[in-house]
């Protein structure tokens, strides 16, 4: 279903990709200005697959445009861009040069009804501009992997957010442990047999480190195994843990034991669903490469995005 949705999304970018090039095709003419080609996208195209969760709502682009990309960005990228030269001096014109409105005829999928719009407003947003609305949401990783890997298939965006999507999820986990733990130690537990109970239902008995040394990952001290699951794994035991906080949350005085008892139901069910749904187990699904250094990559990732896009704009 994943791949299905993200297919799509990848489908429909291509299919809305423009270029100022179209717009201003080169001419003979000696006195003509020359200008870069710059690929963008419109705002009612974006929003249309998107809807108005991620792209705010359509009669307000300006506010949505100045959210993602702001003054604080812009001091930061004059500060450490080495291609300097090609920013905009100021903000004003680097914020038009990647979001130009314009007024367009479109139409807009407002949740069941369909709206049609005659020279309303509309804007040309750079990839650069695309980038950083999407870097607002994390769940969109997939969308920001596609515009900072310009040209490359869909399966290698796949493959790359599926690594990328590790860090977020990672630090979800370790938000959900953390209230669970909470809970744990305000009822007085032991807290080692509690991260064994927990650890147990999740990965059948397999003991972390016996699951690091499956994978020939070296083990060393406060490096949790959360460090190298994969994506599917670490969603699935966040689910888990989360379902079990609500239930414990949703009844009063529920007693300690009983909610340990729900948790690890809450896990061991975690664990067969997605057996279920993508045919491995929690154990299978981890990687050499920990989320640390995956987290590393995705900043230098990027920072030279940034370096290429952040100078090209639709218009000099």
């Amino acid at each position: 279903m994943a791949h299905e949705k993200s297919e799509n999304i990848y489908n429909q970018l291509n299919r809305c990709t423009h270029s100022t090039y179209d717009d201003n095709p080169p001419t003979l003419f000696s006195g003509a200005a020359i200008t870069s080609e710059c690929e963008y996208w419109l705002f009612s195209d974006l929003y249309n697959l998107f809807g108005p969760l991620y792209m705010g709502h359509h009669d307000d682009i300006d506010t949505i445009g100045r959210d993602a990309i702001n003054r604080k960005t812009f001091e930061k990228i004059r500060r450490h861009n080495s291609d300097n030269e090609r920013i905009p001096q100021n903000f004003y014109n680097f914020y038009t040069g990647h979001i130009a409105t314009i007024h367009n005829n479109y139409q807009i999928n407002d949740g069941n009804q369909t709206i049609n719009k005659t020279n309303a407003p509309d804007a040309k947003l750079t990839r650069y501009a695309c980038w950083s609305i999407m870097r607002q949401w994390p769940r969109q990783i997939f969308t920001q992997t596609y515009f900072m890997m310009p040209n490359a298939t869909f399966g290698d965006i796949y493959n790359q957010t599926y690594q990328y999507a590790r860090i977020s999820l990672r630090d979800e986990l370790a938000r959900a442990e953390h209230m669970v733990n909470g809970i744990a130690h305000r009822n007085h537990a032991n807290m080692r047999h509690f991260h064994y109970y927990m650890h147990r239902a999740f990965f059948y008995g397999r003991d972390a480190n016996d699951i690091k040394i499956g994978h020939d990952i070296p083990i060393y001290d406060n490096d949790p195994l959360s460090n190298y699951m994969g994506a599917q794994s670490l969603l699935s035991r966040r689910r888990g843990i989360c379902n079990a906080i609500a239930t414990w949350d949703a009844t009063p005085h529920m007693r300690f034991e009983r909610f340990a008892d729900i948790l690890y139901e809450e896990l061991v069910s975690a664990r067969v669903r997605m057996i279920q749904k993508t045919g491995i187990a929690p154990e299978q699904d981890i990687f050499k490469k920990s989320v640390t250094n995956i987290s590393r990559e995705f900043k230098n990732a990027e920072q030279k995005f940034i370096q290429q896009f952040a100078p090209q704009v639709l218009q000099r």
